[in-house]
């Protein structure tokens, strides 16, 4: 159980990490603002990490039936 809290807290921070990045990334290229200044929003946290959770969780199913396909 703490392993799927710690990956659910991981996950939503790493998905806050990208979010400012790209934002500032976006405000420097589009000439808004300079100083690469991110944004985000913390309700944002469990919506990341619920959807890492549920991607990881349908990667790991599809590559157990691919096993199952390919090795019965």
């Amino acid at each position: 159980m703490i392993v799927q809290i710690t990956k659910f807290v991981v996950y939503g921070c790493f998905g806050l990490l990208l979010e400012i990045f790209f934002t500032g990334l976006h405000d420097l290229f589009m000439g808004r603002n300079p100083s690469m200044r991110g944004v985000t929003s913390l309700w944002m946290h469990p919506i990341y990490a619920i959807g890492a959770t549920a991607l990881g969780l349908l990667l790991m199913f599809q590559l157990h039936t691919a096993y199952f396909i390919l090795f019965g």
